[in-house]
């Protein structure tokens, strides 16, 4: 199953994905656009290392957990912060920060793994606890070949209230309906209401005005 991708408001993300650390093995794109767009996707197993392209002020939640709350499982926090990210590769473009283990703790700028050092990430017990631009937790499974949900958000946002499975299908089908048939979205954004909860239906309809 496919890699749930839960977003902020307005953000821009690429993602690039290695099946091997190291950025060896298969390679794959994820591109997110400020509309909610998102074009590409990732299974779980083709995710072992990972370059990340975004604004100053992103952070990404690499999570084991596919719903609920992502800290009920291993997960680890990736943030895009000046003095700790690439520069961009090419005008107007996007800085970033490279992970070629998703499981150990190497520089922002490696292009492999330390596998003589294996340092995990620092540990935090909570979210609110993590400092730095890289943080989280540990268990089982590991996270890589193992994630199955990146939460991707402005870094001064709260903390996301997770998605039910239905506010996750019903985002995905207005948002492509959005892209290709916006006439439907008044009867479609008419039918979630009728399956979903109220604060569900009204964080739905908050989000559509995005």
């Amino acid at each position: 199953m496919a890699i749930v991708f839960e977003l902020g408001p307005r953000i821009r993300c690429d993602l690039v994905a290695w099946g091997g650390v190291g950025f060896s093995g298969k390679r794959g794109i994820v591109r997110i656009f400020p509309t909610g767009n998102v074009q590409g996707t990732l299974e779980p197993e083709d995710v072992r290392a990972l370059v990340i392209r975004a604004f100053h002020g992103t952070r990404v939640i690499l999570a084991a957990r596919p719903e609920g709350d992502f800290e009920d499982g291993p997960w680890r926090c990736v943030r895009v912060l000046p003095g700790h990210c690439l520069a961009p590769e090419e005008p107007q473009g996007l800085p970033g920060v490279r992970v070629p283990d998703l499981d150990r703790l190497d520089a922002y700028s490696a292009r492999r793994t330390a596998t003589e050092l294996e340092q995990s990430y620092p540990l935090v017990s909570r979210f609110e606890d993590g400092e730095g631009w890289t943080f989280g937790t540990v268990g089982f499974p590991e996270l890589k070949g193992h994630v199955r949900r990146i939460i991707i958000e402005r870094d001064d946002a709260p903390r996301v209230r997770p998605l039910t499975d239905g506010e996750r299908v019903a985002r995905a089908v207005l948002a492509r309906a959005r892209e290709v048939a916006p006439e439907a979205l008044p009867a479609l954004l008419e039918a979630a209401r009728g399956e979903l909860e109220p604060a569900e239906i009204t964080a739905l309809e908050d989000w559509l005005a995005e």
